[in-house]
C-alpha cells in the first residue's frame, strides 16, 4: 500500500491538491480497503477450518487407507516369494535359460529347479582337468598350436568302458572321431549332456571309426583335420608319415563330417531341451505373479469398496433416523459412488500393482520401507514444505516452532509406522492359529484369516501413525490459530487506518469540489455583470442622441426589468 499510515489533517485553506490526484488517491484506498476485508474473511475461513479439524480428519483417512493399500501390496509380493521357493521376482532369461557361455564362466540360473543339475555337472567337470599349485587349470598346445586344457590320466575311463576295441589281427583300433579330450573339454556337451548321453554318443555308430593303429595313435584327442591338415613337430605331415592313400584320407574326412553332424544334433537337441525347460520356468514365474497381481488388484478394489462402506456407515451414524431402511439406502449410496469412481479406483489399483510388484522384486529387506513409505512421504513432504515456509522471504518472521514440528513428524511417524506394521502382522499370524475356521482359502485371495489379517495390520498400522501425525499436527494447527488471530488483529488495525485515511481524502475531494463550484458561480456572476454593464453603457450613450422621450421609455423598461 502506498499510502499506508498516513494521515489527511487539513484545513480547508491549505487545500492543495490536484482533483485527479485526489480522485486516484480516493480509488488506490478503496482497492486496499477491500483487499484487507477479503483477507480479513480468509483468516476466518482458515481459522474455521483449523478449529473444525476437517482437513486434518481428510488427512488421517488418507493416510489410513494409503498405508492399508501399501500393505496389502507389500504382504501380496512376500507371500509371491514363499510360493516362488523363497526367490524374488525375476523373468530375465538368464535367470531361467543356462548357457554354455554362462556355464563355462561357472555362472548359473537362479530361477529354474535345474539350478543344482548345472552346479553338479560343473564341478564334476572341472574335476576333469589337472591344476597347478595355485588351483589354476594347466594348458598345452595341440599340433595345431591350439591352447587346450589338460585332461587328467582317468577323466577318459567312462568314454573307454565296454566298446569296441578293434582287431589285432587287422591292425586296427576303433576311434573316437570327435574324441574323448573334445567331448571333456566341450562346455556346451558338459552343460546340457549328462554322462550317460556322452557315452552314448561317444560310441555310437555315427562317431566310432575302425582305423589302422598307427593313425589312432597319432590323432589322439585332436580332430581329424587337425591331423591331417598340421605338420608335426618335424614338419612332417601324417599323410607322409603314415602312408595315408588318397582313398583313405577321404573316408577319414567324410567319416569326421559325419561325426561331427550327428554330434552338433545331439548337443542342440540337449541344448533345446534346457532352453524348453528354463521357458516353462519362466512362464510359471509370471504365471504366479500375474495370479499375485490380480489378488493385489482385487483386495484393492475390496478396500476402495470398504472405504465407501465406512465412510457411509459413519454418515449413517450421524443421522437422526437410524434403521434398516436408512441403512440400505447408504450401502446403495456407496455402491453407486464406487462405481462412479471407478476410474479412480483402477489407477490405484495400478498403483497397488505396481508396489506388489516390486515387493517381489525387492524382496522383504526393502518391504518394512514399502509400509512405512507413507508416513516416511509424509513426514518429508511437511519437512518440505516446512523449509520452504521459512525460506520464502515473506516469512522470515514465522515461528520456528513450526519447522521442528514439521520435522518431528519424519521421526515420529516413520518409528510408530514400523512398530505398527510388526504388532499388525502378529495379528494376522495369530487369527489363523487360534481360530483354525479363519484357514478356509478363497480363491485368488487366499485364507481368510490371512485377508482378515492383512486389513487389520495395515489399519492397525495406518491409525498408530495417523494419530501420530494428528498429535503433531494439531499442535502446529494450535500455532497456526494463533498467528491467524494475530494476523486478524493486525489486519482489523490495518483496516482501521485505510477507513481514516479514505475519510480524510473523501472529505479533501468534497471540499475541493465546493470551492470549485463556488468559484464558478461567482465567475459566472462577474461576467454577468460586466456584460450588463457594457450594455448600460451603450444604452447610455445612444439616449444623448435620441428624443427625451424615448429615454424614457428605455428606462422604465430597464427599471422594470430591474425590480
Amino acid at each position: 500500500m502506498a499510502n499506508e499510515n498516513k494521515t489527511f489533517e487539513l484545513q480547508s485553506s491549505e487545500i492543495d491538491f490536484n482533483y485527479e490526484q485526489l480522485l486516484e488517491l480516493e480509488s488506490s484506498l478503496e482497492n486496499n480497503l477491500k483487499d484487507v476485508v477479503e483477507h480479513i474473511d480468509q483468516l476466518d475461513i482458515d481459522r474455521e477450518k483449523l478449529q473444525n479439524n476437517e482437513y486434518l480428519q481428510e488427512s488421517i483417512e488418507n493416510i489410513v487407507w494409503e498405508q492399508v493399500q501399501l500393505q496389502l501390496a507389500a504382504q501380496i509380493g512376500e507371500e509371491f516369494i514363499k510360493d516362488n521357493n523363497g526367490q524374488t521376482l525375476d523373468l530375465r532369461k538368464e535367470a531361467h535359460i543356462q548357457t554354455a557361455e554362462n556355464f563355462e564362466k561357472g555362472k548359473f540360473i537362479t530361477h529354474n529347479s535345474d539350478r543344482n543339475i548345472y552346479e553338479d555337472r560343473y564341478t564334476k567337470w572341472q574335476k576333469k582337468f589337472e591344476r597347478d599349485e595355485l588351483g589354476n587349470i594347466k594348458t598345452h598346445s595341440t599340433r595345431s598350436g591350439k591352447m587346450v586344457n589338460t585332461i587328467k590320466k582317468d577323466a577318459r575311463k567312462f568314454l573307454d568302458e565296454n566298446r569296441p576295441r578293434g582287431s589285432k589281427e587287422k591292425g586296427t583300433q576303433m576311434d573316437h572321431t570327435v574324441s574323448a579330450g573334445e567331448i571333456i573339454r566341450d562346455p556346451k556337451a558338459n552343460a546340457f549332456m549328462d554322462k550317460e548321453q556322452q557315452y552314448a554318443f561317444a560310441n555310437s555308430k555315427a562317431n566310432l571309426n575302425e582305423i589302422r593303429s598307427e593313425i589312432n595313435q597319432a590323432k589322439g584327442d585332436q580332430s581329424t583335420t587337425e591331423l591331417l591338415d598340421n605338420p608335426n613337430s618335424k614338419g612332417q605331415y601324417a599323410k607322409e608319415v603314415h602312408n595315408i592313400s588318397s582313398k583313405e584320407e577321404r573316408q577319414l574326412r567324410e567319416k569326421d563330417k559325419e561325426a561331427r553332424a550327428e554330434y552338433d544334433r545331439v548337443r542342440d537337441e540337449a541344448e533345446k531341451r534346457a532352453i524348453k525347460s528354463g521357458k516353462k520356468s519362466r512362464r510359471d514365474e509370471a504365471l504366479k505373479v500375474s495370479g499375485k497381481a490380480l489378488k493385489a488388484a482385487l483386495l484393492q478394489l475390496l478396500s476402495e469398496f470398504l472405504r465407501e462402506l465406512i465412510s457411509k456407515f459413519i454418515s449413517w451414524l450421524k443421522d437422526i433416523e437410524r434403521n434398516l431402511s436408512t441403512f440400505i439406502e447408504k450401502v446403495k449410496e456407496a455402491i453407486i459412488s464406487f462405481v462412479n469412481n471407478l476410474s479412480n479406483h483402477l489407477l490405484n489399483v495400478g498403483k497397488s500393482v505396481i508396489t506388489m510388484i516390486a515387493s517381489a522384486i525387492v524382496g522383504p529387506v526393502i518391504n518394512t520401507f514399502l509400509k512405512a513409505w507413507t508416513f516416511i512421504h509424509q513426514g518429508w513432504k511437511s519437512l518440505k514444505e516446512a523449509i520452504d515456509y521459512l525460506n520464502n522471504p515473506d516469512n522470515k518472521e514465522k515461528s520456528v516452532q513450526i519447522m521442528m514440528l514439521e520435522i518431528g513428524k519424519i521421526v515420529v511417524a516413520g518409528l510408530s509406522a514400523t512398530g505398527a506394521i510388526v504388532v499388525g502382522e502378529a495379528l494376522g499370524a495369530s487369527l489363523t492359529a487360534s481360530f483354525p475356521v479363519l484357514a478356509i482359502s478363497i480363491p485368488l485371495l487366499g485364507t481368510i484369516g490371512s485377508v482378515i489379517g492383512t486389513f487389520m495390520g495395515a489399519t492397525l498400522s495406518g491409525i498408530i501413525g495417523a494419530f501420530v501425525l494428528k498429535m503433531i499436527d494439531q499442535q502446529i494447527v494450535n500455532k497456526q490459530i494463533t498467528e491467524l488471530s494475530s494476523k486478524k488483529i493486525d489486519q482489523n488495525n490495518e483496516m482501521l487506518v485505510i477507513k481514516d485515511q479514505l475519510l480524510d481524502v473523501k472529505s479533501i475531494r468534497l471540499q475541493v469540489e465546493k470551492d470549485s463550484v463556488i468559484n464558478t458561480i461567482k465567475e459566472r456572476h462577474d461576467m454577468a455583470a460586466s456584460i450588463m454593464k457594457e450594455k448600460l453603457s451603450d444604452i447610455f450613450e445612444e439616449s444623448t442622441r435620441d428624443e427625451k422621450s424615448d429615454f424614457d421609455e428605455i428606462d422604465a423598461l430597464l427599471q422594470d426589468l430591474l425590480d
